[in-house]
C-alpha cells in the first residue's frame, strides 16, 4: 500500500497478538460494521494459503526490481493462465479466456513489489549509507538486520552514527564488518537490500513475515484462480501483478493503460488495528474478513454488487471508506488512459512496512473466496 504508517510497538505485539484479538472479539469492540458470516477454513485451505504466501514472501522483489517475483509467477503459477507476458515496465500480465461469446473482461490487479533500501555511498571506513525505496517508518531501522539483493547476499546491521539517537536515515549506516576495500567488487552503489525477515505461523491462524504487503494479495488472487473451472469463468480475465506501487503506483499506471477491461478489482492490504491506532478510524481488527472500500475512487454500483456477492456467499466482510485517493493502485487504474471502473478489496495488516507484518489466514481466504465468487457468478459488471 502506498500510504504507510503505524510501526510503533510492532515487536511486542507480535507476541501478544493472539490474546489481544480474542479480547477484542469477546468485547465486541470495533466489529459494528463487520458482516460476520462464518467462513469455513479447512486444513487444506489453510495449508495452501500458507504455502503460497510463504513462497512469495521469500522473494526479494524490491520496488523497481521485481524480476524474481515475475520468474516465480511464470514458472510456478503460469499454468493457471492461457497466456502470460512481462511488459516493458516489468509488470506480469496473465490472461484467461471465457467460453462465453459475449463475456466482458475483468481486470484483477495486485502489486508485487515490496519496500526496501538502496545503497547511496560507501565510506572509507566501509560504512554503507543508504536511502529508502518506499515509505519505511525509520524508527524501526536501528539495529535491524538487512540482506542485500545481489550475488553476494551480504548481510549487515543498521547502526546509528556516533552520538546520535536520530531516526533520520542520513544519520544511519549499514555495518557489515568489511572494509571499503573488502566491499569493492562485492557491493555497489545502487544495490538494494531488505530488512531480514522470516515467515512464521503465529497463534490463532495468524502469520508474520516481511512483504505481506502485498504478497498476501497476490496469494489471494492465485488461490482464487486455483479453485476455478478454467473453461467456465463468467468473464474474460486479465490478471495484472504490477511493479513499483510503493514508489508511486507506477506499474498500475503503465500496466493498465494498454489493457482493455470493463471493470477492475484491485487487491491490496489495509491497516490492521494496533495499540497506537486505538482511537483512529479506518483501521481494522484482524479476522474481520475482506475489507471492501467505498469512495469516489471506486465505482459506486459495482462496489454495492460486490458487497451483495460477499453476503450471498457468506463471506466475512467489512467496509472501509476512502473519501478521495485510496492510496492504492485503484487510483492509477481508475484514472489512467480512458479509465477503468474499479473496486478495491483489502486484507487487514498489522505493522505495515516492517519485517514482522502480521495478517490472518482467514482474511486472506475471505478475499480469495470473494474474487472466486465474482468470477464464477458474473453479476458485478453491468
Amino acid at each position: 500500500m502506498f500510504w504507510k504508517r503505524h510501526a510503533k510497538y510492532c515487536i511486542l505485539e507480535v507476541y501478544v497478538v493472539y490474546l489481544r484479538k480474542r479480547l477484542l472479539l469477546n468485547k465486541g469492540e470495533d466489529m459494528e460494521n463487520i458482516s460476520m458470516a462464518e467462513n469455513s477454513m479447512t486444513d487444506k485451505d489453510t495449508k495452501r494459503i500458507m504455502q503460497v504466501v510463504e513462497r512469495l514472501t521469500s522473494l526479494f522483489g524490491i520496488s523497481s526490481d521485481e524480476g524474481s517475483v515475475c520468474d516465480c509467477l511464470i514458472h510456478e503459477f503460469g499454468i493457471l493462465f492461457d497466456s502470460t507476458e512481462i511488459d516493458s515496465n516489468g509488470n506480469f500480465i496473465g490472461k484467461i479466456s471465457s467460453e462465453y461469446k459475449d463475456a466482458k473482461t475483468l481486470l484483477i490487479e495486485a502489486h508485487m513489489d515490496r519496500v526496501g533500501l538502496m545503497v547511496t555511498h560507501i565510506t572509507d571506513e566501509g560504512r554503507i549509507k543508504f536511502t529508502a525505496l518506499g515509505g519505511i517508518d525509520t524508527r524501526i531501522l536501528p539495529y535491524s538486520r538487512v540482506i542485500f539483493d545481489n550475488e553476494s547476499h551480504l548481510t549487515g546491521v543498521i547502526m546509528q552514527e556516533e552520538n546520535s539517537d536520530s531516526s533520520e536515515i542520513d544519520k544511519m549506516y549499514i555495518f557489515t564488518g568489511n572494509s571499503k576495500a573488502e566491499l569493492d567488487g562485492v557491493l555497489y552503489v545502487g544495490d538494494r537490500a531488505v530488512l531480514k525477515s522470516e515467515f512464521k505461523p503465529l497463534c490463532g491462524g495468524e502469520i508474520s513475515s516481511g512483504a505481506l504487503d502485498n504478497r498476501a494479495g497476490i496469494a489471494a488472487v492465485i488461490c482464487a484462480l486455483e479453485t476455478l473451472d478454467r473453461t467456465k469463468p463468467a468473464y474474460n480475465l486479465t490478471v495484472l501483478f504490477s511493479t513499483e506501487e510503493e514508489l508511486g503506483l507506477h506499474g498500475g499506471y503503465t500496466g493498465s493503460k494498454s489493457l482493455a477491461a470493463d471493470a477492475a478489482i484491485i487487491v491490496d492490504v489495509t491497516h490492521g488495528k494496533t495499540a497506537d491506532t486505538k482511537d483512529m478510524t479506518n483501521v481494522f481488527p484482524l479476522g474481520c474478513g475482506a475489507v471492501i472500500c467505498r469512495g469516489p475512487n471506486l465505482h459506486y454500483q459495482m462496489t454495492k454488487r460486490l458487497l451483495t456477492v460477499a453476503d450471498k456467499n457468506n463471506i466475512t466482510n467489512t467496509i472501509e471508506v476512502a473519501s478521495s485517493h485510496s492510496g492504492t493502485t485503484a487510483w492509477a487504474i481508475q484514472t489512467s488512459g480512458m479509465g477503468i471502473p474499479s473496486m478495491l478489496i483489502s486484507i487487514p495488516l498489522k505493522y505495515m512496512h516492517t519485517n514482522v507484518e502480521v495478517a490472518e489466514l482467514s482474511d486472506i481466504k475471505a478475499v480469495s473466496d470473494l474474487i472466486s465468487a465474482v468470477i464464477r457468478e458474473g453479476t458485478v459488471i453491468d
